[in-house]
């Protein structure tokens, strides 16, 4: 789902970034933008529709992925490539105000809504569908960051496989983080839907490829948010899919705030807080994003309703389990943005607990916080500032006190109930807790008298008796009442309450399938299958005939013979391999395990014949190259002296303390038997030793 900006957004040059929520800056000059948070592209967008009616208090609306009608680049931003809006009743042309979003069509009066949105661009999903590979390319170096052939090929066995037993046990390869690469997060959509093809327990084992990837940065992260996107907006959704949200990074809050709210709409509440549960759990795991966190849940209050908006507003409050609070200053901006653009909002942020502050330190930061309380434009943003963050330092000099009483008294007039209680209660507080109380409360006593508020004068008379004032038509003492919510806010959250248990509880039951299933089947493997079993493999890469990528060798290791059949054999060349021999050779190549001496185009052979170790190659190398092999070779020291032992034990010799000490001329009576060659493996390529 994508989000359309606020006018108070637009107006201030912010915006909301479509992939991950984060506020974003709009530029001046350009309407393709980066997000600071995530990296993702986003584009700016402009229509005009048909103005509806207003529901007071209702939230903003949100366009889906589909909806692409009439959209087109905005021009607010100086794109020279942009078009003109059209009227949706006559089909003109319009030049839009500036900051209207609601204006008739000059030609045919319709009334017309300006809405805009940021959207990303769209992604190719041709990259995201697995294909078989074969053991060779695993060798190969000049891969892309995103292509691992173990990985793929692991996928697309997992997207062909049918039994579900055979299945499970290929996705607890996952456990292992060497399946955790850029190519399982390219190829996550594969994974996510053989989710929702098989069973119950094949989700669950599938979970912890998506788990690793989430936990991961950069590109793994982003594509596996990105892919998930389709399977997490439904109602119902997979539950381990926003579980596993939960455990990733804030890439994932947006995607979970929608899906909340999708479920909210269907009146799914188990999925709509168990989504909410999840952004809990992000909390607790990323506590450095916090401050990204909180901006993203306050911007996104514009559009949400039911326990989604119930959970920003905990949030807001320091009642989920990581308290988290607002700038002051950040609160009362946005306060001011939604008078206009959500009113529901407005006593839950104009409440105590949304404001964490206490008073001023001293004048300088008194005079700082005035300078910006000038700089709000609604009454409720400022009163909400007189009440919550304008208090005065309890050590300042007499003229600062002068000042602040001139600025109060006046409101103890007001026509307006609001700002007489707030005005009452501040000069109240100060008169129960300056000491000693400033000099010009005393002239107000005089010159006011009986006619000041009940509370202000029974404050006065309780700290100074004598004052002159009289005790009659004194207030009862009462109790401070709570602040009330709006009735909007006070039903989401019972709806939140409601959701929890059921939420919890789907979890819970998820834990018990997992276990019974394995009980079934007597416990888990000791083991996971080989990736590579020779069922399903991709044929072998042509590496001359195709023009095929083809399998670097080691620095250490010769380059591949040539192919003989790449010299195709003159009409009539009795020296030509018949076609039994050709077939009989392919068949015979490329076995690790088996390599054949007489075929020179058996790669395995031809690494036997011609190996060097490691220590003769790097011996090689320029001096300044052959110290960053040093860490190396250190490690790989005790491996090496252990084989060169077994094998002077075998030749009763002693073992060389120089593994390229140059080998005896070929035809040397006095050399030793030459050992069999070892497999090909990393150890065998180390240690093999050359042949005549």
């Amino acid at each position: 789902m994508y989000d359309r900006l606020p006018d108070t957004l637009f107006r201030t040059k912010r915006g909301i970034c479509p992939c991950c929520g984060a506020p974003l800056p709009l530029s001046e000059d350009t309407s393709n933008l980066t997000c600071n948070f995530c990296g993702a592209k986003a584009v700016l967008e402009r229509r005009l529709r048909r103005a509806e009616p207003e529901v007071q208090g209702a939230p903003l609306r949100q366009f889906d992925s589909h909806d692409h009608t009439g959209w087109t680049r905005t021009d607010r931003l100086r794109e020279t490539y942009s078009t003109r809006p059209t009227c949706p009743g006559c089909a003109q042309g319009i030049d839009a105000p500036e900051h209207a979003s609601r204006f008739a069509c000059p030609t045919c009066g319709t009334e017309c809504h300006l809405e805009r949105r940021l959207v990303p661009p769209p992604r190719d999903p041709r990259r995201s569908t697995p294909r078989p590979r074969h053991p060779r390319e695993t060798s190969v170096y000049d891969l892309a960051a995103d292509d691992d052939p173990a990985t793929e090929h692991l996928i697309y066995r997992l997207s062909t496989e049918r039994d579900i037993d055979r299945s499970i046990d290929l996705a607890m390869c996952f456990e292992a983080w060497s399946f955790i690469n850029e190519t399982t997060a390219r190829l996550m959509p594969a994974i996510v839907k053989r989710m929702h093809d098989g069973s119950r327990p094949l989700a669950l084992a599938l979970a912890s490829a998506v788990d690793k990837c989430l936990c991961s940065d950069g590109t793994k992260a982003r594509d596996t948010v990105a892919a998930l996107e389709q399977w997490v907006v439904r109602v119902p959704a997979e539950r381990e899919l926003i579980s596993s949200l939960g455990l990733g990074t804030a890439l994932g809050l947006k995607l979970l705030l929608d899906s909340s709210m999708l479920a909210h709409q269907a009146g799914d509440h188990a999925q709509s807080v168990a989504c909410l549960f999840a952004i809990n759990w992000m909390l607790q795991r990323n506590y450095p994003e916090h401050p990204i966190i909180s901006q993203i849940l306050m911007h996104r209050m514009f559009y949400l309703s039911g326990p989604p908006l119930a959970f920003c507003v905990m949030f807001m409050h320091g009642q989920v389990s990581v308290s988290f609070r607002y700038d002051p200053k950040t609160t009362l901006a946005f306060l001011d943005d939604a008078v206009a653009e959500r009113p529901i909002l407005i006593p839950s942020l104009d409440h105590e607990q949304a404001f964490w502050c206490g008073h001023a330190r001293d004048v300088a930061d008194w005079n700082d916080r005035f300078a910006f309380y000038d700089t709000l434009r609604t009454d409720e943003a400022r009163l909400a500032a007189w009440k919550h963050y304008l208090g005065p330092p309890e050590e300042a000099p007499p003229e600062f006190f002068e000042s602040y009483i001139a600025r109060l008294a006046p409101m103890l007039e007001d026509t307006r109930p609001a700002w007489q209680e707030m005005a009452q209660k501040r000069l109240e507080w100060m008169i129960r807790r300056l000491r000693p109380t400033p000099e010009t409360f005393h002239r107000l006593v005089a010159e006011r008298g009986e006619a000041l508020p009940g509370n202000i004068r029974q404050a006065m008379l309780s700290q100074h008796p004598t004052c002159g004032l009289k005790y009659e038509n004194l207030p009862n003492w009462k109790p401070e009442p709570k602040p009330e919510e709006h009735p909007q806010l006070v039903a989401a959250r019972q709806q939140y309450r409601d959701g929890l248990d059921a939420a919890l509880a789907g979890k819970k039951d998820d834990k018990e399938e997992w276990k019974a299933y394995w009980e079934a089947r007597g416990g888990r493997p000791k083991s996971t299958p080989q990736v590579f079993d020779g069922s399903c493999e991709a044929p072998p890469p042509d590496e001359s005939r195709r023009g095929g990528r083809v399998a670097a060798p080691r620095p250490w290791e010769p380059a591949l013979p040539p192919d003989p059949a790449d010299a195709r054999p003159a009409p009539g060349d009795e020296t030509a391999p018949t076609v039994e021999a050709s077939e009989a050779r392919d068949s015979h190549a490329g076995d690790p395990h088996n390599p054949d001496p007489a075929n020179p185009s058996d790669p395995y052979a031809a690494l036997n014949r011609g190996s060097v170790t490691l220590w003769e190659w790097v011996a090689t190398l320029p001096p300044d190259q052959q110290e960053q092999y040093a860490p190396m070779l250190k490690q790989l020291e005790p491996q090496r002296a252990m084989i060169e032992a077994a094998i002077a034990a075998q030749r009763g010799q002693t073992p060389s303390a120089n593994p390229s000490t140059p080998r005896p001329a070929p035809g040397d009576e006095t050399a030793p038997p030459e050992l069999p060659n070892s497999k090909p493996g990393l150890l065998g390529r180390l240690f093999r030793r050359k042949q005549p």
